[in-house]
């Protein structure tokens, strides 16, 4: 991470988005450090579990090498 992004995404939403954007590139090893990122940031946030839940999702897609392309389903948006 560079020192920007390292300190101005704090928000869960805003660390998923970037893991969404690295994934959608093709990077998957940013991606999956994003998105733990924002699931720890989640849980520090005391985040509703379907939101942290959510998030753990996409992060195994992440893992395996696939994108996604929806950060947020009906019902968990915070």
């Amino acid at each position: 991470f560079t020192k920007i992004e390292m300190f101005a995404f704090t928000l869960p939403e805003q660390s998923e988005a970037m893991g969404m954007a690295y994934a959608e590139a093709g990077e998957f090893g940013q991606a999956v450090a994003w998105q733990r990122k924002a699931v720890e940031a989640a849980e520090a946030a005391r985040r509703d579990p379907l939101v942290r839940d959510e998030m753990v999702q996409n992060l195994l897609l992440f893992e395996r090498g696939e994108p996604s392309r929806i950060p947020w389903r009906p019902g968990t948006m915070p």
